[in-house]
């Protein structure tokens, strides 16, 4: 009985431990997994049309760069099913589409590269996740809630 309600708790802790890491292993692999889908949607080229690709005027309907909203899109596809709710705002795409976004470290835009025929940049798409802890010590040991920060770079070929 001794033994046992020594040995109890830390047995107790380490399961529990182990259901945390698991689930933080998740998580990560998911939404990292997302990002590298969002960058490969980024980087496909989105024109089919029979007419010549220009992306001279809003809302560049002939224009074969993808969208913010798309590749935010492909981002929550990639989640579905999988109970990870992340946020359109926590998703972070660098160049951006048409705006300058103050999260990209340049002020150019993947409308304007195209434009100026540089087919090839890397379009970096990164998802930020908050992940709560189940183990209040662990919690307490290295913060909860963790942030989950991927990001994935891939490069145009347009």
């Amino acid at each position: 009985m001794v033994e046992l309600a020594l040995i109890l708790p830390t047995l107790i802790l380490l399961t529990l431990g182990m259901v945390d890491y698991g689930r933080a292993y998740y998580f990560q692999v998911a939404i990292t997994n997302a990002a590298r889908e969002g960058a490969r949607t980024g980087i496909v080229n989105i024109y089919l049309g029979p007419r010549v690709p220009t992306c001279a005027t809003s809302p560049y309907s002939y224009c074969p760069v993808q969208t913010d909203d798309n590749i935010r899109q492909a981002v929550q596809n990639e989640l579905t099913g999988t109970g990870i709710v992340v946020p359109a705002n926590n998703v972070r795409i660098c160049p951006p589409y048409s705006i300058v976004d103050p999260n990209c470290p340049t002020s150019e835009t993947r409308v304007a590269d195209y434009n100026n025929a540089v087919k090839t940049y890397d379009v970096t798409v990164k998802v930020s996740y908050q992940f709560q802890l189940y183990t209040p010590l662990f919690g307490k040991l290295v913060g909860n809630p963790l942030t989950i920060n991927p990001g994935v770079s891939m490069r145009t070929d347009y």
